[in-house]
């Protein structure tokens, strides 16, 4: 049996929840039997997000180390042939601007790529206004003989076709995210026990996701007595602000930064009620990673689509403090929730299956546990 090829396509090494998404895709593929994967980093420099992945012997990661993505494809059109001499049997992308990049590229023929799947990672049309829109249309119109472009959610696909009807040619397809499963069964808890109700909230330090919300609700029901903690994961441009938020608010004992980990996963399985604060999302990943750890219950706001239908997530009315409160604080007085319907719920969108439905749909391949 010959050996499948595979492109990974992504603007930097920063592992986010789409960037999670593509991983997770990356482990499970080069975990089977004749794969060879690639993974190219288009800018930026090498924070180690990857590293793990740097002794396997399926997987060759690439980084160009452009300052930014744009200055990144001279060197990527004029290097291709001798950086990329494969012919991939598939390319996965994850983000609009890749997605483009990718499309053009094969298009004029200059990268040989034979199929080319293109995910979603956020609703474009409710995030973005203005010129910067205008460029995403653009980016759109670019997108060249996909063989999926896969939406998150129902939600994220009618607004796409709604907004860019000239996509319907392609097939477009709804697939929910998937987990590692495997890969969250061997982590463990990493937090300390206590008697305060743990709180988690994951995700990069920029202004969509919100964590003013999470630290003034924190604030809020210290406030009214409770005893809790809020863990935050991540960094970003933000970071430094909210850490001089929370000494401002006084409540530095009960908000502990944890920067950017290798494995959220223990953490995870360390708290009671997750978070997800965002203004906006394609769909948090980081929800169905929380059911995947048996987290008692998260608390979101309606960031996106379909939220009200996974079990033990509990969405708030609007993006109002005093209602993200409210379902937080009816949320605690509900006690720990010893079931297991998160888990199962979470255990049926496992990364094999992700992977099995993309790759070797139509008899393309028969990848090899």
């Amino acid at each position: 049996m010959r050996t499948a090829s595979f492109l990974f396509v992504l603007p930097t090494d920063r592992v986010g929840g789409a960037e999670r998404v593509l991983k997770n895709c990356v482990i499970d593929i080069s975990s089977r039997k004749n794969t060879k994967v690639t993974v190219l980093f288009l800018s930026g420099s090498e924070s180690g997000a990857w590293s793990d992945l740097s002794d396997n012997q399926n997987v060759s990661l690439v980084f160009f180390f452009s300052k930014h993505f744009i200055t990144s494809i001279p060197a990527l059109i004029f290097n291709v042939r001798d950086r990329f001499p494969t012919r991939y049997d598939f390319c996965l992308t994850s983000h609009t601007h890749a997605n483009a990049l990718v499309s053009v590229l094969r298009r004029f023929r200059i990268w040989r790529i034979d199929r080319h799947i293109a995910r979603e990672s956020t609703v474009i049309f409710d995030r973005f206004s203005g010129f910067s829109l205008i460029l995403f249309k653009l980016m759109y119109r670019s997108y060249y003989d996909l063989y999926y472009l896969v939406c998150q959610t129902q939600y994220m696909q009618s607004k796409l076709l709604e907004h860019a009807p000239h996509l319907s040619k392609f097939r477009v397809i709804t697939l929910r995210n998937p987990v590692n499963i495997a890969l969250i069964k061997k982590a463990k808890p990493i937090l300390a026990s206590s008697n305060k109700i743990k709180l988690l909230l994951v995700g990069r330090f920029v202004e969509v996701k919100n964590f003013d919300l999470g630290i003034d609700a924190v604030n809020t029901l210290l406030g009214q007595g409770l005893e809790i903690e809020l863990h935050i994961l991540g960094d970003g441009i933000n970071y430094n602000k909210q850490i001089a938020k929370v000494k401002a608010l006084g409540i530095g004992q009960n908000v502990i930064f944890h920067g950017n980990v290798s494995n959220p996963y223990d953490y995870m399985k360390s708290i009671d009620i997750g978070m997800v604060t965002s203004l906006k999302e394609g769909f948090p990943n980081v929800i169905l990673e929380m059911m995947a750890c048996k987290v008692s219950a998260i608390v979101a706001t309606p960031c996106a689509g379909d939220l009200d239908k996974l079990p033990r997530v509990f969405v708030s009315d609007d993006f109002s403090l005093e209602n993200f409160c409210c379902c937080l604080h009816r949320v605690i007085s509900f006690g720990k929730y010893t079931g297991t319907s998160q888990f199962d719920y979470a255990n049926n969108n496992n990364i094999g299956s992700y992977v099995d439905f993309l790759f070797t749909q139509e008899g393309n391949f028969h990848l090899k546990n």
